[in-house]
C-alpha cells in the first residue's frame, strides 16, 4: 500500500479527516500492512481527540463516529489476533521439524 501523507493538524480535524484516516486503517489492515496500519493508527488517535474537541455541542454524531473509529479497533484486534495465532503455529511446526531431524540424526549415525 502506498505511502501517505499524515493528516494536517494544525486545524481543528474534520470529520471527512477522521473518516479517511480510519478507512486507510482499515485498508492497511486488510492489505496485512501492519507496520502502515500502525503508523495511520498513531495518526488517527490525535486526529479523534482533535475532531472530539470541535463536536462540544453535537454528542449523538461524536458518538456515530467513535464508534465507527471503535469498529475499526475491533477489527484490528481480530486481525491482529488471527495473525497471532497464525504465527505461533508457523513456530509450532519449525519446532516440531527441528526436533524430528534431530531425532532422526541421532537413529542414523
Amino acid at each position: 500500500m502506498p505511502m501517505e501523507a499524515s493528516p494536517d493538524f494544525s486545524r481543528t480535524a474534520s470529520l471527512n479527516d477522521l473518516l479517511a484516516v480510519t478507512r486507510q486503517v482499515e485498508a492497511s489492515i486488510e492489505a496485512g500492512d501492519w507496520a502502515e496500519a500502525a503508523r495511520l493508527d498513531a495518526c488517527r488517535r490525535p486526529l479523534v481527540e482533535s475532531w472530539l474537541a470541535g463536536q462540544r455541542q453535537d454528542a449523538g454524531q461524536a458518538r456515530r463516529v467513535l464508534e465507527a473509529v471503535v469498529a475499526t479497533d475491533r477489527k484490528l484486534l481480530s486481525r491482529l489476533e488471527d495473525e497471532k495465532a497464525r504465527i505461533s503455529e508457523i513456530a509450532r511446526e519449525l519446532r516440531t521439524g527441528r526436533a524430528a531431524r534431530a531425532a532422526y540424526g541421532c537413529h542414523t549415525r
